[in-house]
């Protein structure tokens, strides 16, 4: 699952090859996946709050170690291995038979090109929902109906579709839908809510452009919408071109206000955190 040397596996690094990350990415699992950006756990802090959130909707937030414990995994992860960039999963299962199972180790991974983020990406529905939207737990089955969708269309991402036909997110992003001068995303209550979707609701707000937390149905974005974005800890904050057949506005001046905005901030926290 790496090219790396180390894993955090239970209470110490060791060999990858010495660990099946199969045995630690078990449904129901907890897990939060952060980007290494020039060495720096980008937005650490917002990554582990939410995986401490997660643990107490699951019951088990007592269970976890706390944060110094878990920075400490993590920053040590990147010193042993001498990346600077790459994206690291943090998986912790608090119910483990022999006590609470630790592991963290980069994973692979694929950020989009120059030319997606210029021309957009290509996505289409998925008629499925997330169990416990709020709580980000692994659910294999969900990812692998979306993963086997994504290779069969050659897509970027999936947008899930719920039982009341509401688009809610996809399956590893957040949806952003932009009507005239209205940004419209789907409630917290609705969805997992990512790192990248609160520093976009930051920008959004600090900008002074309209922001309405409401689902629109999968209908309405098919015939209504101007623009579409995805946010996400690896595509960051990215244009839509296509979903089933309809068109987006991928040079729409709100996405790209929200796109350099987003770089800034992350140059500006990772200047802060070396």
């Amino acid at each position: 699952m790496s090219e790396t040397d180390f894993v955090y596996c239970k209470d110490r690094y060791i060999n990858t090859h010495s660990c099946n990350f199969n045995n630690h990415n078990r449904t129901g699992v907890l897990y939060e996946v952060i980007r290494i950006l020039d060495g720096v756990p980008l937005f650490l802090e917002d990554h582990l709050e939410r995986m401490f959130k997660s643990a107490e909707i699951a019951g088990t937030k007592e269970k976890l170690p706390d944060y110094e414990t878990l920075e400490t995994i993590i920053r040590g992860l990147i010193s042993q291995n001498n990346k600077n960039t790459g994206n690291i999963q943090l998986n912790i299962d608090p119910l483990s038979e022999d006590g609470t199972d630790i592991f963290c180790g980069f994973i692979p991974h694929h950020y989009p090109t120059e030319e997606d983020y210029r021309n957009g990406i290509l996505t289409d529905f998925l008629f499925a929902e997330r169990k416990n939207p709020e709580a980000k737990i692994i659910q294999k089955s969900l990812r692998m109906r979306a993963n086997e969708v994504i290779k069969e269309k050659e897509l970027f991402e999936v947008l899930l579709v719920d039982r009341h036909h509401l688009v809610t997110e996809g399956s590893r992003s957040n949806v952003f839908i932009i009507s005239g001068d209205t940004i419209f995303t789907a409630p917290l209550n609705m969805v997992l809510g990512g790192v990248t979707r609160r520093k976009a609701i930051d920008i959004i707000n600090g900008s002074g452009l309209k922001l309405i937390e409401k689902a629109w149905k999968y209908t309405e974005l098919l015939e209504k919408a101007d623009a579409l974005f995805l946010t996400g800890t690896s595509p960051k904050i990215i244009p839509v071109a296509k979903c089933d057949g309809a068109r987006y506005d991928v040079e729409n001046s709100v996405v790209r206000e929200i796109m350099i905005g987003y770089d800034k901030m992350i140059r500006k926290y990772t200047d802060a955190h070396r």
